[in-house]
């Protein structure tokens, strides 16, 4: 009978020195003032956000395989990929507040929950599905869709292939899109004090709520419609794409 628990008296042994044998991860806490992923080859990147956090970040779960930590003396963390192994996912938990930069342009599928931090975001073919974000500068040259739930910061978003942008609310100082081949923009509701759109593919970008001032701009063949202008007016057609500003309001 003795002999039957030395197993777990080894695997005890082993915990007390900090080295279990179990499936369990254990988290990984990083210190720092900001967060860089540069991860291109993972399947899926989820950024949580965890009030629990201040002035750090950490990774509750099973750490990639090359995945790489270092922290800059600004107290900048950037979290990089050596090598490109395949059906890596990471989960990372920050606080909302930190700043968060993110250069995945290929297939990694990224998921970030509701935070009030600013971000720089390079998406691609795998997409991005945001909740509430604060300031945003966005770029995608590929076909990932891209979706925000509620955009309540200044935001500047460039999509020049085919991903679609799509924003189901808007509540912010700014917003400046830069749309190329088929690529649109769909925000159905909102208010801005500003807005600036340069399409020059074939997708429409539409936005219908209210802004300000609205600086509209065609090249191509694809148009623009802004429900509502209350301030300064400035369009340019170089394309064969419409432009419909102040349209009535529509029944359902």
């Amino acid at each position: 009978m003795q002999h039957s628990f030395a197993p777990f008296r080894f695997a005890s042994t082993l915990c007390a020195l900090g080295l279990c044998l179990t499936t369990a991860a254990h988290a990984r806490s990083i210190p720092g003032q900001r967060v860089q992923v540069s991860a291109p080859c993972l399947s899926a990147l989820h950024v949580v956000t965890d009030s629990a956090l201040s002035g750090a970040v950490e990774v509750p779960g099973p750490w990639p395989a090359g995945l790489q930590s270092t922290t800059a003396a600004d107290g900048t963390i950037t979290l990089s990929q050596a090598g490109c192994p395949r059906g890596q996912s990471l989960e990372l938990h920050t606080p909302s507040s930190m700043p968060l930069a993110i250069d995945s342009p290929q297939a990694t599928h990224i998921v970030i929950d509701d935070r009030s931090g600013p971000m720089s975001i390079q998406a691609g073919s795998g997409g991005l599905d945001a909740g509430s974000t604060g300031a945003i500068d966005l770029a995608t040259d590929s076909s990932g869709p891209i979706h925000i739930g509620r955009l309540a910061g200044a935001a500047r978003l460039r999509s020049t292939t085919s991903a679609p942008i799509t924003i189901d609310q808007i509540d912010a100082p700014a917003l400046a899109v830069y749309l190329a081949g088929t690529a649109s923009l769909n925000a159905p509701s909102g208010t801005l004090k500003a807005l600036d759109i340069n399409n020059t593919g074939k997708g429409h970008a539409s936005f219908g709520g209210t802004t300000g001032v609205a600086a509209l701009h065609v090249q191509g063949d694809g148009g623009i419609s802004v429900h509502k202008a209350t301030g300064t007016l400035a369009t340019e057609r170089d394309g064969k794409g419409r432009i419909e500003v102040n349209l009535p309001q529509t029944t359902p």
